[in-house]
């Protein structure tokens, strides 16, 4: 063997070859790889098919590399910012899709709360009436009670003589609110606990008994729609009918009417 300087030269008959240890050897195979991968010969690395490799006696031109072309690289290693663009694109749409989502269940929470408002402000709008129609009953059955009396009649344009049981007759004023026009002989009024001012009229007075007697519904049914009872019709109308349509004849034959 002889060392890499040597090549190409004519061996001089005074030079003795002296075979290359090993070491000699690899750092002859280095300073050649830098030589010939130097900026000034950028070529391919090319090793003597004779320099065989150390490790498994595979050549050296197996394990080459074309460092005159970096495109043969792959594109995650000749250029890592697209690699870490496609990081960043990916993070960004699990991040949009994240605050979409939020967006999403926020609206679903507004919407419910809008009905749950809606429908409290509704309970508490019914709550605040009953409430005010309550305080209007406090307050009738806290004022003080009034006198029950019968017009007996009217005095003048602000005066009225009312009758009050059981203590007598009492010529009372009358309230700015009540009309005098509405005032009549046995209406029923209200007469103020301290001053004995008329301030309200009251319904008529009916007597339970009267409004039992009371038809409410008047028939329409007539003679002719009842059958068999022809003689009983008859007596009817001479006992009941006929006394008050022709009172006259009764009178001109000495008859007194009869009684029911």
């Amino acid at each position: 063997y002889y060392s890499e300087p040597d090549r190409g030269r004519s061996i001089d008959s005074s030079y003795t070859a002296r075979p290359s240890s090993p070491e000699n050897q690899k750092r002859e195979a280095n300073q050649t790889c830098r030589k010939r991968s130097s900026p000034s010969n950028p070529s391919r690395l090319e090793p003597t098919p004779e320099r065989r490799s150390r490790r498994g006696g595979i050549p050296m031109a197996a394990v080459a590399m074309d460092i005159a072309k970096p495109s043969a690289l792959p594109a995650s290693v000749d250029d890592p910012s697209a690699a870490s663009a496609k990081g960043r694109a990916g993070g960004g749409e699990g991040l949009r899709q994240y605050y979409l989502q939020h967006i999403h269940d926020l609206q679903l929470q507004i919407r419910t709360k809008t009905h749950n408002l809606n429908r409290l402000e509704a309970q508490r709008n019914d709550l605040n009436s009953r409430v005010r129609m309550l305080r209007e009953e406090l307050q009738l059955l806290q004022e003080p009670g009034s006198y029950v009396g019968e017009v007996v009649k009217v005095m003048g344009k602000s005066k009225v003589l009312v009758k009050v049981h059981p203590e007598g007759k009492y010529v009372v004023d009358l309230d700015k609110s009540i009309d005098i026009t509405k005032i009549t002989p046995s209406t029923r009024v209200a007469l103020r606990n301290d001053s004995y001012m008329l301030h309200l009229i009251l319904p008529s007075k009916v007597d339970p008994l009267v409004n039992l007697m009371k038809v409410e519904k008047v028939p329409d049914s007539t003679y002719d729609m009842i059958g068999g009872l022809d003689q009983q019709i008859k007596e009817i109308k001479e006992v009941i009918e006929l006394p008050i349509k022709h009172p006259e004849l009764f009178e001109s034959l000495g008859i007194a009417q009869p009684k029911v």
